[in-house]
């Protein structure tokens, strides 16, 4: 194998890498979305207790 068929073997190599790092980042991004959404479905349901709350009569 001459230098330059490896020297592209190691760039096909490094751009997969980069590619997977990618894919990787992606997922977590997907895992930090979900994670998102499910604390954006806990504010809802803390503002649904809290605005339960309000409604009850309070004496102090």
């Amino acid at each position: 194998m001459d230098r330059s068929a490896n020297g592209l073997l190691s760039t096909a190599k490094l751009k997969f890498g980069l590619l997977s790092t990618a894919k990787l980042k992606f997922g977590l991004l997907s895992t930090a979305k979900l994670k998102f959404g499910l604390l954006s479905t806990a504010k809802l349901k803390f503002g649904l207790l809290s605005n339960d709350a309000k409604t009850l009569p309070f004496y102090v």
